[in-house]
């Protein structure tokens, strides 16, 4: 969700730099506009100490240099400029879907969910901001209301390969397998990465209990990835899954040591962490991790097994 919402665009910030009292400052204006840049939060800074400009655009400056904060992963400051963006234009969709990425990386989930609520309700045409909700309340574990948005994105930006690629998992998460083959499929159409495609394959597989299919793609993903955090957090399911533990902790291990910038990393970090510390035998206190285990309604275990990293039991061949 990094780039999910982007800065505004220095059409906005180029009116400034026609004004005769900007003379002197272009440079910090384009800076100011280019969140990606270093000296981006600096500029945004000496416009807003210049006196210069108005306030009714005091909220551009604010809200392009909380994108640089964050950017710099330095996210109590970009909070705090996107609180002040809102101050200065309340209307402004693009601040609080912005402020709801930070609560995201913040953990402060239900104050995210409450941004987007407000971000579509000024602007229910922003594909964008749906699919982030929906990403916030997957990890929320509200799966159908994740699925109802998902939707609403893809009718409003069709064939966008990141929320076909949430839908699959969601869709395999809820136990709709027909319709997540039918999601996996209708990827081919669209610029999905093929290590993602490759991911949801694995974990639907996993979940349908076909471990020699989900070992491929999840193999496949990590050929294709080789920093795929949640790939390797995923093999070492399927490995635990086929009672491999040397093998799903070196898998966990793997995840560990690959940052977690793609699909799930954070999740799956977290995960592997528990389950490494689970199978050398250094859980650690309050961990939850094997709280979820089978009961005797589950099935015969020989048939039956549960995969802790992911808190599901699934139908395996008897041996």
């Amino acid at each position: 969700m990094r780039r999910a919402i982007s800065v505004l665009g220095i059409g906005i910030l180029s009116l400034w730099a026609s004004v005769p009292s900007f003379a002197g400052m272009q440079n910090d204006l384009k800076d100011c506009a280019a969140a990606n840049r270093t000296q981006s939060a600096g500029a945004c800074t000496r416009i807003l100490a210049s006196g210069r400009l108005p306030k009714k655009q005091y909220y551009i400056a604010y809200f392009n240099r909380g994108w640089s904060h964050r950017n710099a992963d330095d996210n109590a400051k970009a909070l705090a400029d996107f609180n002040r963006a809102a101050k200065y234009h309340p209307g402004y969709s693009r601040t609080y879907a912005s402020r709801a990425l930070v609560h995201n990386d913040l953990g402060n989930l239900e104050e995210a969910v409450r941004d987007l609520d407000r971000a579509i309700a000024l602007n229910s045409a922003d594909w964008s901001a749906f699919f982030s909700r929906a990403v916030i309340l997957r990890k929320l574990s509200r799966r159908e209301d994740a699925l109802t948005d998902l939707d609403r994105s893809a009718q409003l930006k069709k064939d966008e390969a990141k929320v076909g690629i949430l839908r699959g998992l969601v869709l395999a998460e809820l136990g709709r397998f027909d319709a997540a083959h039918r999601q996996v499929q209708d990827l081919a159409s669209t610029k999905a990465s093929k290590a993602e495609v490759s991911y949801v394959r694995g974990v639907l597989d996993l979940r349908e209990g076909n471990l020699s299919n989900a070992l491929a793609h999840s193999n496949t993903a990590i050929d294709l990835e080789p920093t795929f955090t949640a790939a390797y957090a995923l093999k070492g399911e399927i490995m635990e899954a086929r009672g491999d533990n040397a093998a799903a902790k070196i898998a966990y291990e793997r995840a560990l040591s690959a940052p977690p910038r793609l699909l799930d990393g954070k999740q799956a970090k977290l995960t592997a962490q528990e389950r490494v510390a689970s199978l050398t035998g250094r859980l650690p206190s309050g961990t939850t991790a094997m709280q979820n285990k089978p009961s005797v309604s589950d099935g015969p275990l020989g048939c039956r097994r549960y995969i802790p990293g992911a808190s599901l039991t699934i139908a395996v061949a008897c041996d």
